[in-house]
């Protein structure tokens, strides 16, 4: 039985194994995510505010287009920064990827404290995690090395007896063992042929499917290279783009009138299709077959495609204040989308979004000493709350009256540290430098060419 907690209503969620690995992968970062993510769709169109339905033609070209952008500019960010550092970007081009590079950068205390995540990307690390909601709660560990991962643990659920499992990969096998079902230690290598009575009731393409999974959940290092690659490869596309200087605009920024530099691009079909190109290629790496197996096949990418098809141009210009964003403007087909960085601490601790004149979401900041203060707006209607202590960590974030929610978010010397309580919920998630697997030891039963009978054997106890 597999045990999930809706996050809405934090009620544990059952569901009964089914034969078909329903594992589905980010094709940003190739980590698995969970099953449903939906296929891209917009049922309001952010230019207008107008619903919209079908396809959407070409509005919804517009809307995944700018979305698209946002991503890739995100994406590749760290490794064009570096570019513009080394000289390997100049003129107006450099000029604004060094402003979104040194925006983003400057986010204040709460982002950088998000940068203790890094250390997922390390050699060695552990992860340790406690989540407890109504009485139910799973504590986990999960232990990172260059020779293997291990993730150990107890639950306690309603209704169930104390489960207490410990499980660990490394370059050809998984190992698992449950002392509920006693001390024997369930091996499955990945990397050879499988005989037995689970290659009788699965297709040899789920399989695979499963034997890719778990070289990807093994291969960690491997994808943060991959993903490095996809970053130097779109900053490559983004040399392409050609800037123009455009007439000088005004724009408030830090509570005075400020007189800023614009510079100017067009974002055409042909980009945006070379940027699914490289999408696919980099997802197609990454996941190989259990990405097919998962449902993100080449329709994806083509109905992604055919969104961008016959898209019309979309002019976008960077606005720039004292070499940080003040301004990203987004003009096509006669309607107009600014996002407005009115700064403050930081240059994103005000901001705000204006879709033909009218603001149509607003992010209003001010910081007190150690205390940050951020209310985020929606036509004009409060949604958000959040006070943040930049010296403890500590958080209290309100979401549109209707859950409050508060924890600390931190990072130290020892490590990062993230909990957060409310609505019946405590979630505690600790990251640290270094790591010890630990031995599995006991009788080995190969699930890969066990037979119906030595499974049914082994997994009696569950009916007992």
């Amino acid at each position: 039985m597999e045990m999930n907690f809706d996050p809405m209503t934090g009620e544990p969620i059952q569901k009964e194994p089914v034969q078909q690995p329903q594992m589905n992968f980010d094709p940003m970062t190739g980590q698995p995510i969970p099953q449903g993510i939906p296929q891209p769709q917009a049922n309001f169109d952010p230019m207008t505010g107008q619903p919209v339905s079908g396809k959407g033609g070409k509005k919804k070209g517009k809307v995944i287009a700018a979305v698209s952008i946002a991503a890739a500019v995100v994406l590749v960010g760290g490794t064009v920064f570096a570019g513009v550092r080394s000289g390997a970007f100049l003129g107006k081009s450099g000029k604004v990827m060094m402003a979104i590079a040194k925006t983003v950068a400057d986010s204040g205390e709460l982002s950088e404290n998000l940068e203790g995540l890094s250390l997922l990307e390390s050699d060695s690390y552990t992860m340790d995690m406690d989540v407890s909601i109504d009485g139910e709660s799973i504590e986990a560990s999960l232990s990172s090395t260059k020779s293997g991962k291990q993730v150990s643990g107890t639950a306690r659920l309603d209704d169930m007896p104390t489960i207490e499992f410990l499980a660990g990969i490394d370059d050809e096998e998984v190992k698992a063992q449950i002392p509920l079902l006693g001390d024997q230690v369930f091996v499955y290598n990945y990397q050879k042929e499988k005989t037995g009575y689970l290659a009788d009731q699965l297709d040899s393409e789920d399989i695979e499917a499963i034997d890719e999974l778990c070289k990807t959940i093994y291969s960690g290092k491997e994808q943060t290279e991959q993903s490095k690659e996809l970053a130097k490869t779109l900053a490559r596309q983004y040399k392409e783009l050609e800037f123009t200087s455009v007439t000088k605009e005004t724009f408030e920024v830090d509570g005075k009138d400020r007189t800023c530099k614009g510079y100017q691009t067009a974002i055409t079909e042909d980009f945006m299709m070379d940027f699914c190109d490289n999408l696919e290629d980099y997802a197609e790496e990454t996941a190989g077959d259990a990405l097919k197996e998962a449902g993100y096949d080449a329709d994806l990418f083509d109905d992604l495609r055919d969104e961008f098809e016959d898209m019309p141009d979309m002019d976008v210009t960077f606005y720039i204040y004292k070499g940080k964003l003040a301004c990203v403007d987004l003009e096509c087909e006669g309607e107009d989308m600014q996002l407005v960085f009115h700064g403050g601490k930081t240059r994103t601790q005000n901001m705000e979004l204006i879709v033909n004149r009218d603001t149509l979401m607003e992010l209003e900041g001010e910081t007190n000493g150690d205390t940050q203060d951020y209310r985020l707006y929606a036509a004009g209607s409060r949604i958000g709350e959040l006070e943040y202590n930049t010296k403890t960590g500590e958080y209290e974030l309100s979401i549109a009256g209707e859950m409050d929610l508060d924890g600390v978010l931190k990072t130290d010397r020892s490590g990062f540290q993230f909990s957060c309580s409310g609505t019946g919920m405590d979630v505690s998630v600790d990251v640290k430098k270094g790591a010890k697997l630990q031995k599995i030891e006991g009788d080995e039963l190969d699930i890969g060419n066990a037979s119906e009978s030595e499974l049914m054997d082994a997994f009696s106890q569950l009916y007992y």
